[in-house]
């Protein structure tokens, strides 16, 4: 119990795993949000009840949210990938798009805009900047379904996506122990609970696979992710 309690002040690594067509998307840092103030162009007053609409073009889905009365709003629980068509839609305004917006896994992305008055002619351009995420906490690293498809993978154990990560030498990250990384498929812990397998996963002593590398869409080494506030 006194182990347990002194290793939770150490750097903590999660290893995150997003599964190509899961059921459910997790909270946390296994999947993404989307977030930020809509407000009208030239005055900046917040613009309530406007209708938000995020896209994947891709796959068709759509998430929709409408903005509370200071003009925020919050998207959760978004899968990662896109691209995403990002719609403002709002009463008396112009309606109001961007396109080609990419999340990665765990990403809080500030997406803030501005609409006009149906009366006025404007060309709304933008760029979202994918590296803008205040949340972010400690370096994270994130190999995506392309890179993982073109790494020779020798066993194909995913765990070996770790020798990717500038952080991490063998299995110990940030140069802590590898008993306390935690394992992550689709927000839940796939942890080795009685710490014999040398890469951390149930079975790993019998050299068993928890998953398939077609199976997987990203996976994210995190390294510390807490919140500094």
């Amino acid at each position: 119990m006194q182990r347990y309690a002194y290793s939770l002040i150490k750097l903590l690594a999660v290893l995150s795993i997003f599964i190509v067509a899961a059921p459910a998307w997790a909270q946390g840092v296994t999947g993404s949000a989307v977030t930020g103030t809509i407000s009208e162009a030239g005055t900046g007053n917040p613009v309530p009840g406007a209708f938000i609409e995020l896209k994947n073009t891709a796959t068709g889905d759509s998430l929709t949210a409408l903005t509370s009365a200071d003009g925020t709003y919050f998207i959760d629980n978004v899968p990662p990938g896109g691209p995403y068509t990002f719609t403002v839609v709002g009463s008396a305004y112009k309606q109001a798009i961007r396109k080609g917006i990419q999340l990665q896994l765990g990403q809080r992305l500030q997406v803030d805009q501005t609409v006009s008055f149906q009366e006025e002619t404007i060309v709304i351009v933008d760029r979202v900047d994918p590296l803008k995420d205040k949340q972010r906490t400690g370096p994270s690293t994130t190999v995506d379904r392309d890179t993982i498809s073109k790494l020779p993978l020798q066993g194909r154990n995913f765990t070996d996506l770790l020798s990717t990560v500038p952080q991490v030498n063998g299995s110990s990250v940030a140069g802590q122990n590898n008993r306390y990384n935690n394992i992550q498929i689709d927000g839940g812990a796939n942890n080795d609970l009685f710490g014999l397998a040398a890469n951390g996963t149930p079975g790993g002593q019998a050299n068993a696979k928890p998953i398939s590398i077609e199976a997987i869409k990203e996976f994210v080494v995190q390294v510390a992710p807490f919140d500094v506030r």
